[in-house]
């Protein structure tokens, strides 16, 4: 069988055979963010155009129409728990009053009979 290594020992290696070409490797790095430049310029005309602009919005202001009567009828629902027990604490309380009254009353009565 032959000798089978990957670099030959008896010959010395060039060095230049690895080297990168930073010449080339610069230009061709300029070369992929111009072309980024002018890719973006042309992608910047359909995303930003006024029909996908109007299409944003009209989702956007549905989104928000979905969302809003949820909120508006919880809010509704609170108010109007509030008011029920203002009412109940009130007639409660208006209740008290009157059979403080009325027991005054009578004590007065009771006093100047």
């Amino acid at each position: 069988m032959e000798n089978m290594t990957l670099v030959p020992t008896d010959a010395p290696v060039d060095p230049t055979l690895f080297a990168v070409n930073w010449d080339v490797t610069f230009e061709v790095l300029v070369m992929i963010v111009v072309l980024a430049f002018f890719m973006e310029r042309a992608l910047a005309v359909l995303f930003k155009s006024d029909s996908a602009y109007r299409r944003a919005q009209a989702a956007a202001k549905q989104a928000a129409a979905e969302t809003a009567p949820a909120e508006s009828e919880l809010v509704l629902g609170r108010v109007v728990a509030l008011e029920r027990a203002v009412a109940e604490i009130a007639e409660t309380s208006l209740d008290r009053q009157t059979g403080q009254l009325r027991e005054s009353g009578r004590t007065a009565s009771e006093k100047h009979d």
